[in-house]
């Protein structure tokens, strides 16, 4: 997710925007070929939803779902944190991001402070109505990104990261497997454990690289914080942008998948 696309998010939670205008925006947006914003979560982890933001969102989106209309699960962040991914199978993009924004302004609202601040660091807490608030976030953003795509210090890093995402798409495309099916009875259950061991055991490869990838993207994160004295969020965006602009430059167009970038 852009900072561009959170600010439109938030615009939205704050009553700035309508529905109409939001989706409008969002769907502008978007790359060519790149998939709906199922997750604003897995870029702003903080602003984590739970059961009742999701039977809220369902009410106010009046999204047409008919079987599991929303799934939380949780996933490592490449902090180290754990964060949640919410899933809502079977719906049309444009469904798909009329819920996630109502989703994500149900969430917002448990957050957002009763008084503002003016602590930078907080911006999205902010009054975002005001147009020139909006251009100072994103223009203060975008010479973050400048400075540290310019730093000569972390190059060899942002080019080996973007090596293994273009490795890691290109055994997800070759060798990846699925583990054979196994029969039970119907009252047993087959464990989380026993499920990814044997998916792991038939993608070692990938499992390797996926490893190699998460602790690189964990280093780079927590030195682009220690150096540029930023939270952990806005270096882990800093990252992502500056790793998807690395492989964009090396491989052509296109981008990481969002786990990649994360």
């Amino acid at each position: 997710m852009t900072i561009e696309q959170e600010i439109t998010f938030i615009q939205f939670a704050q009553g700035h925007l309508s529905i109409e205008e939001a989706l409008d925006r969002i769907d502008r947006s978007l790359q060519p070929g790149e998939g709906p914003l199922y997750a604003p979560g897995l870029m702003m982890p903080e602003f984590e939803p739970n059961t009742d933001d999701v039977e809220q969102a369902l009410a106010e989106s009046a999204v047409n779902v008919l079987e599991n209309p929303s799934m939380i699960i949780r996933r490592i962040q490449p902090d180290g944190r754990t964060g949640q991914r919410v899933v809502i199978p079977g719906v049309h993009p444009d469904d798909a991001h009329r819920y996630m924004l109502y989703l994500f302004k149900a969430t917002y609202g448990r957050y957002r402070p009763a008084e503002m601040t003016d602590k930078p660091e907080e911006w999205r807490f902010w009054d975002l109505s005001q147009p020139e608030v909006v251009r100072d976030i994103i223009q203060r953003h975008q010479q973050r990104v400048e400075a540290l795509y310019a730093n000569p210090e972390y190059y060899a890093e942002f080019e080996s990261l973007a090596r293994l995402t273009r490795e890691s798409e290109t055994l997800m495309k070759t060798k990846f497997r699925e583990p054979e099916p196994v029969s039970v009875d119907e009252k047993d259950f087959v464990s989380y454990d026993t499920l990814m061991t044997s998916s792991l055991r038939l993608n070692d490869d990938l499992y390797k690289n996926s490893q190699a990838t998460y602790h690189l993207l964990k280093a780079l994160t927590n030195a682009v914080s220690r150096q540029y004295e930023l939270d952990t969020n806005t270096a882990r965006r800093l990252v992502s942008e500056v790793s998807a602009r690395h492989y964009q430059e090396k491989y052509g167009p296109g981008q990481p998948s969002d786990d990649q970038r994360l």
